[in-house]
């Protein structure tokens, strides 16, 4: 518990890499378009920064953040389309 008493539940690096990369993954399925791809056509201003896909692109950052400080090769590319 935090000391304003809200419950915390701690998840190992491996369970939200393996959830991060599910939730990815169904995004580019979705849009059938790479995160990578994606994160830069937003960047550029070719594609609409949605609500859906800024959750989908703060996620893609996330996992490449966790992968790279888990020493995972081929950082947070989930799948080629």
């Amino acid at each position: 518990m935090t000391p304003h008493g809200v419950r915390v539940k701690s998840v190992s690096r491996e369970a939200a890499i393996s959830r991060l990369r599910t939730y990815v993954s169904r995004f580019e399925r979705r849009y059938e378009c790479p995160s990578a791809v994606m994160l830069e056509a937003v960047q550029h201003g070719l594609h609409k920064e949605t609500a859906e896909v800024t959750r989908w692109l703060s996620n893609y950052q996330a996992l490449k953040a966790l992968e790279e400080r888990s020493g995972h090769m081929g950082g947070a590319h989930t799948r080629n389309i």
